[in-house]
């Protein structure tokens, strides 16, 4: 299901950019020290050289890993779906350890509730909705 898994300096080289009519990608960015970060863009190349440059203008975090999941023409809501289960896992997961820190997302853990989303066909609010329902009492 992913089109590229791999250095943020190969990934022009693997993903061209998406056209309107086919929607756009959702990635997943792997800082150095394992952080996620989540987003969907259009034009991934274009996204992953801004972050590099930003980071080392700044000093900010590097990037480890990109991976990109794929084109879908909701892909700003597939994106925000999983923001939202992320979200309600590390919510239970902190307070099932007494309100201590949450265990971080693996990119595996990531990848299979994107799998699952990408999958729901046709990919109506409604139907959208349901699968984030159960995505949630996954959790």
């Amino acid at each position: 299901m992913w089109l590229y898994d791999g250095a943020p300096e190969h990934l022009e080289l693997k993903v061209r950019d998406a056209q309107p009519e086919e929607g756009g990608y959702v990635m997943l960015l792997v800082l150095e020290g394992g952080e996620i970060r989540l987003l969907g863009t259009r034009f991934p190349a274009k996204y992953v050289a801004n972050w590099r440059s930003n980071a080392v203008r700044h000093d900010g975090p590097t990037l480890a890993r990109v991976v990109v999941l794929g084109l879908h023409p909701r892909y700003e809501k597939i994106k925000r779906l999983l923001a939202t289960s992320l979200a309600v896992d590390e919510e239970k997961g902190s307070q099932g350890q007494g309100g201590g820190p949450a265990k971080p997302h693996s990119v595996d853990s990531v990848f299979s509730k994107a799998e699952f989303l990408f999958s729901i066909s046709p990919a109506t609010n409604a139907h959208l909705a349901e699968a984030s329902q159960q995505l949630a009492q996954q959790a």
